[in-house]
C-alpha cells in the first residue's frame, strides 16, 4: 500500500492531497493483491496450454497481467481524483490542468 500511496501522491502533475492518495492507494493495494492471487490460479491452470502453444502462452499471460495491473492503477487513480474533487476541493492545481 505504501508504494501505491507514493505513486498516487507524488507522480501526478497536479497537487494531490494526502487523504485522496490514501483513498486511491488502499483499494489499489487490495485489488492488486486479489489480482495477484487470481493470476497465480490462472498460471497454474494454464500449464497445459504451454504444451499446446509453446512460449506464446506465457507471453499472453504476461500481457494479461500487465493489462489488468494498469487497469487497477488507472481505476484507483480515478477514485482518488473523485474523492479529492468531492471532499478536498481546495487543493490547487497548476495552470492548464482541468
Amino acid at each position: 500500500a505504501l508504494t501505491f500511496f507514493l505513486v498516487y501522491r507524488f507522480l501526478p502533475a497536479g497537487k494531490v492531497s494526502t487523504p485522496a492518495a490514501l483513498v486511491a492507494a488502499l483499494p489499489a493495494a487490495l485489488l492488486w493483491l486479489l489480482s495477484r492471487w487470481v493470476f497465480s490460479v490462472l498460471v497454474a491452470s494454464s500449464s497445459h496450454y504451454g504444451r499446446l502453444y509453446g512460449p506464446l502462452a506465457g507471453g499472453v499471460v504476461v500481457l494479461l497481467w500487465i493489462y489488468y495491473s494498469a487497469y487497477i492503477m488507472v481505476f484507483c487513480a480515478e477514485l482518488g481524483v473523485a474523492a479529492q474533487a468531492r471532499y478536498w476541493p481546495k487543493v490547487t492545481r497548476p495552470p492548464g490542468m482541468i
